[in-house]
């Protein structure tokens, strides 16, 4: 992977080609710039990028490694067509392909690649895009939320969103009962545990919530039991 990013740093950077597009032979190697790290390579690729790219691509890494069109589309605020002419951009400088999950999804072509992004942007930045993502898959998967609930779960939690948001127990709890269903037990008690210490946190928490709390710990002893624990 190094290798092939020092390469296309290069050929982007117009120091490997003559204006025919032939290979310079008079190429000597200590008159390149070779950046000192895989990262710092990624990185000035994409500062390459446009600023639509670059918006995109940051709003797809938040998603994951693979990412839906759909969803990123709603969070980029860019226009459809522009948004696919960023990624389209993007696919060209080799950054991310066409997932063969789905007609209108993309994986980034490394975890790097989206890990360089990520750690360029702030903190606050992050997590907001994270609540945008959330927000997008209730609306987009409004029908089948318990099948994205874990990543609910996940975005809410990165977006900052504690007990009082209602949401994200919720979600956690969905998540621990569709995963009971599977029987991944170990995962299921992961989400009931999160789910109980957040409501256990809040000292405001209404009637209601005891009630969900003393569920949450049942559904939590099940999960743990069908363990062995």
């Amino acid at each position: 992977f190094f290798a092939e990013e020092i390469y296309l740093h290069l050929a982007e950077s117009g120091v490997l080609f003559d204006d025919q597009g032939r290979f310079r032979d008079d190429l000597r190697i200590e008159d390149l710039e070779v950046p000192s790290s895989v990262r710092m390579v990624v990185g000035e690729r994409l500062a390459r990028l446009s600023e639509a790219a670059q918006r995109a691509l940051l709003a797809a890494a938040v998603r994951g490694r693979v990412f839906e069109l759909d969803l990123v589309e709603r969070v980029a605020g860019e226009p459809g067509g522009d948004l696919l002419d960023a990624f389209d951009e993007a696919e060209r400088a080799r950054l991310i392909t066409p997932s063969k999950s789905g007609a209108s999804s993309y994986t980034f072509a490394h975890e790097l690649i989206r890990q360089t992004l990520l750690a360029n942007a702030s903190t606050i930045r992050r997590r907001r895009l994270h609540l945008a993502i959330a927000a997008a898959i209730e609306a987009v998967h409004a029908d089948d939320l318990k099948a994205y609930a874990a990543d609910l779960a996940y975005h809410l939690a990165r977006g900052g969103a504690g007990g009082q948001d209602g949401r994200l127990v919720r979600y956690l709890r969905m998540a621990g009962d569709r995963a009971m269903e599977t029987a991944a037990y170990a995962e299921a008690a992961d989400h009931f545990a999160r789910a109980v210490s957040l409501l256990e946190r809040e000292p405001g928490a209404q009637k209601e919530d005891r009630g969900s709390l003393a569920e949450l710990v049942e559904r939590l002893a099940m999960a743990l039991r069908s363990q062995g624990r």
